[in-house]
């Protein structure tokens, strides 16, 4: 619940609440939740079940850092049983963005730019998005020689239940992998947080 606010408290606002708020769910799970409902779940989804709970084996689609953890975390419990999915070869970062970011080397230039559009876009563009660090890399590497964590490459387009198993195709309709429960690890919608709370306070008087 959002807190009760009085327009005569505040003239302007600005809204700080990020965007975890709006898991990224593609269309081809929603689609597949609607065919078998409680087989694919969004990590960040409040109604995701215990592991344990999930059938095997489990497809964890993402490529970025929360994939990765969840991947480490899942093999060890269900070695080979782990399959991640991801549309891209990794992209190893050490950090999220340029640490000059934190600094006069690049802040100075971005204070001096007037246009909030242009440093929208440079905001934007310094993020290593989807990025894991090299130690981590180094940590699924060893996953992967061990054998208790497969790793696959596709983009999906499609999921189907064949033989009570989820069996995903890619645009090509090129079969990809066959699993028990999907976990996406497919990150936040970049729209405004908060749309919710924007609209009830647009229907208040003078809300435009």
């Amino acid at each position: 619940m959002y807190p009760k606010i009085s327009y005569r408290d505040w003239k302007k606002l600005v809204l700080t609440i990020g965007i975890s708020e709006q898991p990224s769910i593609p269309d081809w799970a929603m689609d597949l939740d609607k065919q078998s409902p409680g087989s694919v779940y969004h990590i960040f989804d409040e109604t995701i079940p215990e592991f344990d709970r999930m059938k095997l084996p489990i497809t964890i689609v993402g490529g970025g850092i929360t994939s990765i953890h969840l991947a480490l975390k899942l093999s060890e419990l269900y070695p080979n049983q782990v399959t991640l999915l991801k549309r891209h070869p990794f992209r190893i970062h050490d950090f999220d963005s340029d640490p000059g970011w934190l600094g006069p080397k690049l802040q100075n230039a971005f204070r001096n730019e007037e246009s909030y559009v242009r440093r929208r876009g440079e905001i934007l563009s310094a993020r290593h998005r989807g990025s894991i660090p090299h130690d981590l890399y180094i940590k699924l590497l060893n996953r992967i020689k061990n054998e208790s964590l497969v790793i696959e490459e596709g983009e999906i387009v499609q999921g189907q239940i064949k033989n009570a198993c989820i069996h995903l195709f890619d645009k090509d309709g090129k079969f990809i992998t066959k699993t028990g429960t999907v976990l996406l690890a497919t990150g936040f919608l970049p729209s405004l947080p908060g749309s919710e709370w924007n609209l009830e306070q647009d229907k208040q008087p003078n809300g435009s």
